[in-house]
């Protein structure tokens, strides 16, 4: 297995989801994970009526985003000092990736996410 991708905590009134993605050690660094991803990105764009997809990020893991910033993911809002891992405190990045932006990302590649 590569990895997983998710969404969850959907609000269909408002109109925003959350995503998770995980990938295992082997895979890291080799962008599959970014390929399906945006595809999953895509299909939910497409099949809901959603504004914004969200992502949450601790500051570790923010380098693996970073490059999308701006391009795909407006940074939102960061939650100082929110998680604990092996004896430090990290911040909590919260990244959202817009219908208009993910439109014209996911057209660069090919794929169009009109109903």
């Amino acid at each position: 297995m590569i990895g997983h991708v998710i969404a969850y905590s959907a609000d269909l009134r408002n109109r925003f989801a959350w995503l998770a993605s995980i990938v295992a050690p082997p895979f890291m660094g080799k962008g599959v994970m970014m390929e399906a991803t945006g595809l999953f990105i895509g299909y939910l764009f497409a099949n809901w009526e959603l504004r914004k997809i969200y992502i949450e990020a601790t500051s570790f893991a923010f380098q693996s985003y970073a490059s999308g910033e701006d391009k795909l993911f407006r940074h939102e809002g960061l939650l100082r000092g929110h998680h604990y891992h092996n004896g430090s405190w990290y911040d909590q990045h919260i990244l959202a990736i817009y219908r208009e932006d993910a439109e014209k990302w996911l057209h660069a590649y090919g794929l169009d996410i009109h109903r």
